[in-house]
Protein backbone atom coordinates (compact mmCIF):
# COMPACT_ATOMS: atom_id res chain seq x y z
CA UNK A 1 0.00 0.00 0.00
CA UNK A 2 1.45 3.43 -0.78
CA UNK A 3 -0.30 7.17 0.48
CA UNK A 4 1.14 9.95 -0.99
CA UNK A 5 0.10 14.00 -0.67
CA UNK A 6 -0.12 15.36 -4.27
CA UNK A 7 2.03 17.84 -5.09
CA UNK A 8 0.99 21.83 -4.48
CA UNK A 9 -2.51 20.50 -2.87
CA UNK A 10 -3.64 19.59 0.10
CA UNK A 11 -5.29 16.40 -1.21
CA UNK A 12 -4.04 12.58 -1.18
CA UNK A 13 -3.45 9.75 -3.38
CA UNK A 14 -2.73 6.18 -2.61
CA UNK A 15 -2.59 2.48 -4.38
CA UNK A 16 -2.46 -0.69 -3.14
CA UNK A 17 -0.75 -3.44 -4.29
CA UNK A 18 -0.83 -7.52 -3.58
CA UNK A 19 -4.71 -7.76 -3.67
CA UNK A 20 -4.52 -9.09 -7.71
CA UNK A 21 -2.53 -12.19 -6.39
CA UNK A 22 -5.13 -12.55 -4.10
CA UNK A 23 -7.35 -12.66 -6.74
CA UNK A 24 -9.09 -9.19 -6.06
CA UNK A 25 -8.76 -6.18 -7.82
CA UNK A 26 -6.45 -3.47 -6.33
CA UNK A 27 -7.95 -0.24 -4.68
CA UNK A 28 -6.62 2.92 -5.89
CA UNK A 29 -7.41 7.06 -4.81
CA UNK A 30 -6.53 9.77 -7.10
CA UNK A 31 -7.15 12.71 -5.02
CA UNK A 32 -8.57 12.05 -1.24
CA UNK A 33 -9.46 15.09 1.03
CA UNK A 34 -8.22 12.71 3.82
CA UNK A 35 -4.91 12.95 6.14
CA UNK A 36 -2.38 11.03 4.90
CA UNK A 37 -3.60 8.47 8.18
CA UNK A 38 -6.80 8.45 7.38
CA UNK A 39 -6.82 7.72 3.66
CA UNK A 40 -3.96 4.55 4.45
CA UNK A 41 -7.00 3.30 7.50
CA UNK A 42 -9.42 3.89 4.76
CA UNK A 43 -7.37 1.16 2.18
CA UNK A 44 -6.21 -0.76 5.27
CA UNK A 45 -10.00 -1.67 6.39
CA UNK A 46 -11.20 -1.95 2.53
CA UNK A 47 -8.37 -4.77 2.56
CA UNK A 48 -9.35 -6.81 4.92
CA UNK A 49 -12.95 -6.24 4.78
CA UNK A 50 -12.66 -8.17 0.86
CA UNK A 51 -10.05 -10.67 2.42
CA UNK A 52 -12.73 -11.74 4.90
CA UNK A 53 -15.75 -11.40 2.62
CA UNK A 54 -14.41 -11.84 -1.32
CA UNK A 55 -14.65 -9.70 -3.78
CA UNK A 56 -18.15 -8.19 -3.09
CA UNK A 57 -16.94 -4.38 -3.55
CA UNK A 58 -18.21 -4.05 -7.35
CA UNK A 59 -18.48 -0.71 -9.77
CA UNK A 60 -21.37 1.87 -8.91
CA UNK A 61 -20.94 0.46 -5.07
CA UNK A 62 -20.30 3.13 -2.36
CA UNK A 63 -18.64 2.84 0.88
CA UNK A 64 -18.10 4.80 3.60
CA UNK A 65 -17.97 4.74 7.72
CA UNK A 66 -21.91 5.03 7.98
CA UNK A 67 -24.77 5.76 5.77
CA UNK A 68 -24.08 9.29 5.58
CA UNK A 69 -20.35 8.89 4.25
CA UNK A 70 -20.44 8.05 0.32
CA UNK A 71 -17.27 7.35 -1.47
CA UNK A 72 -18.10 6.12 -5.23
CA UNK A 73 -16.54 3.08 -6.60
CA UNK A 74 -15.80 3.05 -10.12
CA UNK A 75 -14.05 0.54 -12.25
CA UNK A 76 -11.27 1.62 -14.48
CA UNK A 77 -7.69 1.71 -15.33
CA UNK A 78 -4.99 3.14 -12.91
CA UNK A 79 -3.82 6.44 -13.58
CA UNK A 80 -0.66 5.03 -11.42
CA UNK A 81 0.62 2.36 -13.56
CA UNK A 82 -0.86 -0.89 -12.67
CA UNK A 83 -2.19 -3.01 -15.89
CA UNK A 84 -5.37 -4.41 -14.62
CA UNK A 85 -8.14 -2.39 -14.02
CA UNK A 86 -8.67 -1.08 -10.02
CA UNK A 87 -11.65 -0.34 -8.14
CA UNK A 88 -10.94 3.79 -7.63
CA UNK A 89 -12.34 5.47 -4.47
CA UNK A 90 -13.79 8.73 -6.05
CA UNK A 91 -14.88 11.39 -3.07
CA UNK A 92 -17.55 13.90 -3.67
CA UNK A 93 -16.82 17.44 -4.05
CA UNK A 94 -18.81 17.71 -0.51
CA UNK A 95 -16.66 15.11 1.35
CA UNK A 96 -15.14 16.43 4.51
CA UNK A 97 -12.94 14.34 6.57
CA UNK A 98 -14.69 13.53 10.21
CA UNK A 99 -13.01 14.10 12.81
CA UNK A 100 -13.35 10.41 15.01
CA UNK A 101 -15.51 11.02 17.90
CA UNK A 102 -12.85 9.73 20.68
CA UNK A 103 -10.40 12.74 19.02
CA UNK A 104 -11.00 15.90 20.89
CA UNK A 105 -8.98 18.36 18.51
Amino acid sequence: MRVWQIENTEHRAGLTRGLRALGHKEFEVRRSPESGKDLRARLEGLCSYVLSNGPIIQDGHTVGHDADERISILLCRSAHGLQDLVLRLDYDEDFRPRRPWWKLI
